[in-house]
């Protein structure tokens, strides 16, 4: 779907689990915004001109995508944020506009490509061999819904009748690592990588690797610069996508890459990536990475530097060395049952620190649920400060 250069006057419908970090980055390029999320936090909501909550049955989200539809006519709808609704994603997205990457052996053949391993895998039900495994389900994010792999109750006398979603769960070999995630910028021919950020993960009851944070971008090793590269433009040979991606890597003890999986949409590290690419002088006044890849993606015309003028102004920023400030965003969760007071939180935070997905004021959140999001500029945090601020906005009793 290409638009015209007056469609500009035409929202787009952000839908995800949180969109907030998307509405802001489009608002920024100069777009009009209607939201959709699960959270409705508080600087979503100002930031979009109109905003939903995205409603939990299937039936009810699909009678607010027709209620959209006939309003907004001409306006894209994106994701932004993961589903286990795979019925409601072909109704946003159109079946086969894109390659499924969820599924293994797409991820085999990108990882072959670009000369990296991808971990043994195999489907729920079958026999694994020795060693650490996991159960990943093919329609969660954010670690959701990853477990380790319990031989004595998923052995293979559980039928696979017995388990739920089986058919969208596999098992996969755990690959000890630091984990990457590597962010593109495509326009269906080439790639160029935009910034590469450590992903966080803390535990949650039974679920070890939820997302908890990013943190960077990071400086790479020309070797390991030239690997996000290649891998970038396996994809993009693979699946001829045009728009903003990411990968998620692992990088072992003897420095080997795997890749784990590949997110077609904004992802969480993705405003971490657009503020490096602003202190660079990349992104300018009125211009926003969000913007960018909606031109790259649906030829929306905006304010925004196209894919070539991207390009180059990456090129000429890597060749003056242009610096920027590596941040940290940290999910904090819920320690206990906790009533949040902004002006109560906001006490807790230094100069350095900022908070965005802000609950509304007086919400209770349930142990274990995140609180607000921690944007932080690392090198002017003390890891004392910032071990407080989480410490207390997670534990403040109802």
């Amino acid at each position: 779907m290409h638009f015209e250069e007056n469609a500009l006057q035409q929202p787009i419908i952000l839908i995800g689990a949180s969109v907030r970090s998307a509405a802001e980055s489009a608002i920024r390029g100069g777009l009009r915004v209607i939201g959709v999320d699960s959270f409705g936090d508080v600087d979503c909501r100002s930031a979009a001109e109109e905003f939903h909550a995205l409603p939990k049955s299937g039936v009810s989200r699909q009678e607010l995508i027709a209620t959209l539809s006939r309003r907004f006519p001409n306006s894209p709808f994106i994701l932004v944020g993961g589903f286990q609704d795979d019925n409601f994603l072909s109704q946003v997205l159109g079946s086969g506009r894109h390659v499924d990457c969820r599924q293994p052996e797409v991820l085999r053949l990108v990882a072959d490509k670009a000369n990296i391993r991808f971990p043994e895998t195999t489907s729920s039900t079958a026999l694994v061999s020795n060693g650490r495994w996991l159960e990943k389900s093919l329609i969660r994010t954010g670690g959701l819904g990853v477990r380790w792999f319990d031989r004595q109750t998923s052995g293979p006398s559980a039928s696979p009748s017995s388990k739920p979603n089986a058919s969208k769960t596999i098992r996969q070999r755990w690959i000890a690592g630091r984990r990457w995630g590597i962010t593109y910028l495509s326009d269906g021919v080439a790639a160029v990588c935009l910034g590469v950020c450590r992903s966080l993960h803390t535990r949650k009851a039974g679920l070890p690797f939820v997302y908890g944070g990013s943190f960077g971008p990071i400086d790479l090793l020309p070797s390991q610069l030239q690997i996000a590269n290649d891998l970038g433009q396996a994809f993009v040979q693979q699946s001829a996508y045009a728009g903003l991606f990411n990968a998620d890597v692992i990088v072992d003890r003897d420095n080997g890459v795997w890749l784990l999986e590949i997110n077609l949409r904004w992802t969480a590290s993705s405003e971490l990536v657009e503020a490096a690419m602003i202190d660079q002088g990349i992104l300018r006044t009125g211009e926003s990475l969000f913007a960018t890849a909606l031109h790259t993606s649906l030829g929306w015309v905006t304010a925004s530097p196209g894919f070539g003028a991207m390009q180059q102004r990456i090129a000429e920023a890597t060749k003056s060395k242009s610096r920027f400030r590596p941040r940290l965003k940290k999910i904090v969760y819920a320690s206990r049952r906790v009533a949040f007071c902004t002006n109560r939180t906001r006490q807790y935070l230094t100069a350095a620190m900022r908070i965005r997905d802000i609950p509304a004021q007086g919400s209770n959140i349930e142990e274990g649920e995140p609180v607000v999001s921690l944007i932080v500029d690392w090198q002017r945090t003390r890891q004392a400060d910032l071990r407080q601020a989480i410490s207390s906005i997670g534990s403040r009793k109802v």
